[in-house]
């Protein structure tokens, strides 16, 4: 089911996409530059993770698999 119109946020989402895996994935397997759960605001870095941040990112990448089968 499409809600938004392909052609204005398809590119948006593929940008995005493209910024979660090629730069918050690390080589290693770490999804880093993750704020911390608590709510407020905070400095981080390539090594800033959380289970949250994993499910975030695992989440979006469901999304995103299932707009390139469309």
């Amino acid at each position: 089911m499409q809600v938004l119109p392909s052609a204005t946020y398809r590119p948006v989402v593929e940008k995005a996409w493209a910024g979660l895996s090629g730069i918050a994935l690390q080589p290693n397997g770490l999804v880093g530059w993750c704020q911390p759960p608590n709510g407020q605001p905070a400095p981080t870095s390539a090594n800033s993770t959380s289970d949250f941040c994993v499910g975030l990112w695992l989440l979006a990448g469901t999304e995103v698999y299932k707009m390139s089968a469309q």
